[in-house]
C-alpha cells in the first residue's frame, strides 16, 4: 500500500505537474529503497524463529528448512530379468559368458555346497533366469526340474542358496469311450497319455488278452489322476477305478493302498484282479499258433500235438516270467531250442522255449518274481521264424493258456475292506456321473476322493 500511493504521488506530483526539483525525486527514491530492505530483514528474522511462535508480521510465513537437513530417499536401481532356456551342448559357463557375467560369481556359486554341483551338469530345456542391477548378479534361479528350483541371492561378495519345491495340484479325471480302431487310437483321441492307456492294459491284464480278445465295441471308462503346476499340465498319475466292457464282459478295478503303501487292484466285491499268473508272457501283436492237440507240425510235417502257444514277436524281445516260481530248467531241450521251465508252488508249471538268450545272471534254481524279464524272443530249435512258445501245465497236465481259469489272490485284508467300501462306492458314483448333469454332490465326492487319495 506504501508503495502504490509513493508510485502515485511520483507520478502525480513530480512527472505530470513537474512541481519538484530533481534532489526531492532523489531522496524520495532513497527513502523508498530503505524501507523495502528493511521489510526483506523482518521477513528473514520472522522465518528462523521456530514454527508456530507469533511475530508482529501480519502473516504466518512458512517455515525454513535448510538444505542440510532434508532427508535424502533414495532409489532402488531398476532390477533387469534375463531369461534362458538351456540348448544342446551348453553349460552355465558358456550362459555366464553369453550374459555378460563375470566368472567369479560362477565360482562362488559352483563352490557352496553338493546341490549346487547340479548345475555342473546342465540338461537342453532347463530354465534359468538372471536378476541383474546396475549389470551385477543378484540372484539366480535354476530350475532343475518342473517340482525344484534352486535359487542363489548374493549376499555382499558371495551367495547364498536355498531350495524350492512345488507341490503339484491334482485333479481327478474322469474318461471314457467305445473302441472303433483300437484301445491306443482311440484312448489317443480322447486324450489318453500313453502312460494312462498302458496302466489300463495292466490292470486287467490278468483277466484279459489285449493282443487277441479285444473286439470293436468294447468300451471303458476310467478315472484318473492328473497332476497340474500353477495350472498347466504336469503328467498325468494313478489309475483310481476303471470299467471295461470285453464282449458283454464287464471287469472293474478299484485302487486300494495299504499301510506300507502298496498299490493293488480289486473288483467292487473285493476280489483281487491280480492273479498268480499274467496272461501272456510277452508283448505280441499276435498268436501265430494256439494249444492244438492235432495240429501238423510245420517242420515234421506230421501230426504232433501243439501243447501250447506261439506268440508272433521279434527276435530279442522280452519274455516275462508270468508268476512268482523258481528255475526248473535252463538250457538246450530238444526241437524246444534254448528253454526255460519255472516250478510255481507245488502245482503248476511254464515253459518258454525257442529263446535267443537268458537273462543276466539267471541260472537253475534262480527265484523270479512275476513280470521279470527271463530271456528274449528267438527262434532256436525246430522253429520257422522268430516267436516265443509258451506252455502252461497244472499238475504235470497241459492247459490252454490262452482259456485256463488262473488261480486268484486271496480277498481283501479285512482291516482295509471298510475303508475300501467307502471309498468304492465314492468312485463308482462318479463313473457312472455324466458331465450333462454337474451336481454340487458330485464336485464334493470328486474333492473328498483326491482328499482320501493324496494322503496316500
Amino acid at each position: 500500500m506504501l508503495f502504490n500511493a509513493l508510485n502515485r504521488f511520483v507520478i502525480n506530483k513530480v512527472f505530470q505537474n513537474n512541481r519538484f526539483p530533481l534532489w526531492t525525486i532523489v531522496v524520495l527514491g532513497s527513502t523508498a529503497l530503505a524501507i523495502t530492505l528493511s521489510n526483506r530483514d523482518i521477513l528473514e528474522e520472522k522465518a528462523e524463529l521456530p514454527y508456530g511462535v507469533s511475530s508482529n508480521l501480519p502473516f504466518e510465513p512458512l517455515p525454513y528448512i535448510p538444505e542440510s537437513n532434508k532427508k535424502f530417499v533414495p532409489v532402488d536401481p531398476a532390477i533387469r530379468t534375463i531369461q534362458v532356456e538351456v540348448a544342446s551342448g551348453e553349460s552355465l559357463s558358456l550362459i555366464f559368458q553369453k550374459v555378460g557375467l563375470p566368472d567369479v560369481d560362477l565360482l562362488n556359486i559352483l563352490s557352496l555346497n553338493k546341490d549346487s554341483e547340479k548345475l555342473k551338469n546342465l540338461k537342453p530345456g532347463q530354465k534359468i533366469k538372471f536378476e541383474l542391477s546396475d549389470d551385477l548378479l543378484q540372484k539366480l534361479v535354476v530350475e532343475i526340474t518342473n517340482l525344484e528350483s534352486l535359487i542363489f541371492s548374493r549376499q555382499g561378495e558371495s551367495f547364498s542358496m536355498r531350495r524350492e519345491a512345488v507341490k503339484p495340484d491334482t485333479i481327478v479325471v474322469t474318461a471314457g469311450t467305445e473302441l472303433k480302431t483300437s484301445l491306443y487310437i482311440d484312448g489317443k483321441n480322447i486324450g489318453l497319455s500313453d502312460s494312462v492307456i498302458m496302466q489300463l492294459t495292466a490292470i486287467f491284464a490278468w483277466d484279459i488278452d489285449f493282443t487277441q480278445n479285444i473286439r470293436i465295441g468294447d468300451r471303458f471308462k476310467i478315472i484318473y489322476e492328473k497332476l497340474e503346476i500353477k495350472g498347466e499340465n504336469y503328467k498325468t498319475g494313478r489309475i483310481l477305478a476303471a470299467e471295461f466292457v470285453n464282449r458283454a464282459n464287464r471287469y472293474t478295478a478299484f485302487l486300494n493302498i495299504d499301510n506300507n503303501g502298496n498299490n493293488s487292484y480289486y473288483s467292487e466285491k473285493g476280489h483281487a484282479l491280480q492273479k498268480t499268473f499274467l496272461r501272456n508272457p510277452v508283448d505280441s501283436v499276435r498268436v501265430s499258433s494256439r494249444f492244438n492237440l492235432k495240429r501238423r507240425h510245420p517242420i515234421l510235417n506230421r501230426i504232433r500235438a501243439h501243447k501250447g502257444v506261439d506268440y508272433a514277436a521279434p527276435i530279442g524281445a522280452p519274455v516275462r516270467a508270468t508268476a512268482d516260481g523258481r528255475v526248473q530248467y535252463l538250457g538246450v531241450k530238444g526241437g524246444y531250442g534254448n528253454t526255460i521251465e519255472l516250478q510255481h508252488g507245488g502245482k503248476y508249471t511254464t515253459l518258454y522255449a525257442h529263446l535267443s538268450d537268458y537273462a543276466k545272471g539267471l541260472k537253475i534254481k534262480s527265484t523270479v518274481r512275476q513280470g521279470q524279464v527271463i530271456g528274449y524272443v528267438g527262434k532256436s530249435g525246430l522253429a520257422t521264424g522268430p516267436h516265443l512258445h509258451y506252455e502252461f501245465r497244472v499238475n504235470g497236465e497241459h492247459r490252454d493258456p490262452l482259456t485256463v481259469k488262473l488261480p486268484a489272490e486271496r480277498p481283501i485284508n479285512i482291516k482295509y475292506k471298510t475303508a475300501f467300501e467307502e471309498r468304492t462306492r465314492m468312485l463308482i458314483s462318479l463313473l457312472n456321473h455324466s458331465k450333462a448333469h454337474d451336481t454340487r454332490e458330485t464336485k464334493k465326492i470328486t474333492e473328498t476322493v483326491i482328499r482320501l487319495y493324496s494322503k496316500r
